[in-house]
């Protein structure tokens, strides 16, 4: 699986992935609001490209898998990712653990949620998350 800033997306990469058949590609897609969206990447008009990018694998039958970690600035929109990638038929999943960054600051740590708001992630993922009923059945 590739990790791609969906941002970058253009018909070049797009005709690389079709030519190198990838496993998968992962983008980060925060809220369907794009005002948080935006926030998140400090990126103005990211949401816009990042879900436009999104589209466009989806038509060119690109495997894709959309990740939307869960932090305080989205922890009221995220589900609303989850559900818009289950309509466009692309797998997607969330994920509330935060870690301090690659070279160690943890200036991030900041957006983490508090422990009952993971219990909420928690029951809103059981509760939601179609692939966890058909193993809980």
């Amino acid at each position: 699986m590739g990790l791609l800033n969906l941002t970058i997306l253009n018909d070049e990469i797009i005709a690389e992935m079709r030519a190198n058949r990838l496993s998968s590609v992962q983008g980060s897609l925060y809220s369907m609001k794009p005002e948080i969206h935006d926030a998140i990447t400090k990126l103005p008009g990211s949401f816009v490209k990042t879900q436009d990018a999104i589209l466009r694998l989806i038509e060119h039958d690109i495997p894709l898998q959309i990740s939307c970690p869960t932090m305080k600035q989205n922890k009221n929109s995220y589900v609303d990712v989850l559900n818009w990638a289950q309509k466009h038929k692309v797998r997607a999943v969330t994920d509330y653990i935060m870690m301090a960054r690659y070279n160690h600051t943890t200036g991030n740590l900041d957006n983490r949620l508090s422990l009952d708001e993971v219990g909420t992630v928690i029951n809103d993922i059981i509760s939601n998350d179609r692939d966890y009923q058909k193993e809980a059945n």
